[in-house]
């Protein structure tokens, strides 16, 4: 129980957050399916879907920046509402006509418009929360989505042969009730942070871009980078994983990532608190790096053992592990680094900067594993991996000299303790 009272004392809004997010991901039936989609259905090769994956990073970066800038000027909850309505009828509708080329396209327009969320959601999480508050904010949301995503992968790898329309609207569906759920349940503000709960990098600026405030530091820029190919090992395991699965497996391919995706968000919700728990004194960069590392001790069983399904299910565990301390860092970092004012800008520059090298990335890895043996290509995923370790030492060295109140801070609390 010690595990789960760490989530008390936090705003009501965050446990309306926390119910709103299992709810919408309980319907999580086709992000996940998106690879098998394109390979299954439309005979797509590896290098084509990786392309359609960047072609559509960059169609949604102006998403991004427009989110960002209306998640700090007309307020955080207004543009997630809205913007999840117009997404769920494009949801509906793509399960109402045939499986096409125009159902991807609607699909990834609605992306559009879920994507223009990300920013408003980590500046609502953490307005709603003081510094000492935000990693087990970012926790409790983290573990909402995930108690829903723990059904939502399996039923829809089972719906994907007969059933993919029905997967569509049901997702659709279950986006509306969560969205509703926060529509009614969390008050409506302009500029929802407390000024006097603000942490020592957080007072509000009155002019500056989000991209500002980025290049004034280096640990900042570097934190982009390493965001990036971080990134881009992460969507290894919905591009490269479902790719080897579906080669070797063939139509149970789907039924096995699905229910690895699933395998995941029972990880998820059984170590995120404990995780949250035990790490609770370790700074956010340290967190980055051991992330790194899990992520790719994880990856590695993938190439190594191609064969051996259990051996799929240890590597999923280690990687999960690594999702989650990444989780926990990453945007609790940036958030107390950064003006409250900016939070959505900022937030924006992060997640545009990171889809642009990533989806580059993904193109040059794609068209290079597409020639490459398995083993060899979850090799170059783990050099990747190595490449950010090295970034992520480089930014603590930079961070400590540009942000050394938040290291004194830090000590004071530790012996207090």
């Amino acid at each position: 129980m010690k595990f789960f009272s760490q989530y008390r004392g936090l705003q009501k809004e965050m446990y309306v957050l926390f119910i709103g997010r299992v709810i919408s991901a309980l319907g999580t039936f086709i992000w996940p399916l998106m690879t098998y989609i394109l390979s299954n259905k439309f005979n797509l090769s590896l290098g084509t879907i990786s392309l359609i994956f960047v072609g559509a990073q960059l169609f949604m970066m102006p998403a991004i920046l427009i989110g960002g800038k209306l998640a700090d000027k007309v307020g955080r909850k207004k543009l997630i509402v809205w913007t999840s309505y117009l997404g769920v009828a494009l949801y509906v509708i793509c399960g109402l006509i045939p499986l096409t080329y125009l159902t991807i396209f609607l699909f990834f327009l609605s992306s559009f418009f879920f994507n223009m969320q990300g920013p408003a959601y980590e500046a609502l999480i953490a307005d709603k929360s003081t510094p000492d508050q935000r990693q087990r904010a970012f926790s409790l949301t983290y573990l909402g989505f995930n108690l829903g995503f723990i059904l939502g992968p399996s039923i829809g790898g089972f719906l994907f042969k007969d059933f993919l329309w029905l997967a569509f609207i049901l997702d659709g569906l279950t986006t509306l009730i969560g969205t509703i759920f926060i529509h009614v349940f969390i008050k409506d503000e302009k500029i929802g942070y407390v000024e006097e709960t603000l942490g020592i990098y957080e007072t509000p600026e009155e002019s500056g871009s989000g991209w500002s405030f980025i290049v004034a530091k280096k640990s900042l820029i570097l934190y982009l980078l390493v965001s990036a190919l971080g990134g881009l090992l992460y969507m290894q395991t919905n591009i490269l994983l479902p790719i080897q699965l579906d080669t070797q497996y063939a139509d149970n391919g789907a039924k096995i990532y699905g229910m690895l995706s699933s395998f995941n968000g029972l990880i998820v919700i059984l170590f995120t608190p404990l995780l949250t728990q035990w790490m609770r004194k370790i700074r956010e960069i340290d967190k980055i790096a051991i992330g790194t590392v899990l992520f790719v001790l994880g990856m590695s069983f993938y190439g190594i053992f191609p064969f051996i399904i259990p051996m799929f299910y240890v590597g999923m565990t280690l990687f999960t592990w690594g999702e989650i301390v990444n989780t926990l860092s990453r945007s609790a970092y940036f958030t107390v680094r950064i003006p409250a004012s900016h939070r959505g800008r900022v937030s924006a520059v992060f997640s545009l900067g990171a889809m642009v090298i990533g989806g580059l990335g993904q193109v040059v890895f794609g068209a290079v594993a597409d020639r490459l043996p398995i083993g060899q290509a979850w090799a170059m995923v783990a050099g990747i991996g190595a490449i950010v370790l090295f970034f992520t030492l480089t930014m603590k060295h930079f961070d400590k000299k540009e942000f050394h109140l938040l290291y004194e801070t830090m000590e004071v609390k530790t012996q207090e303790e």
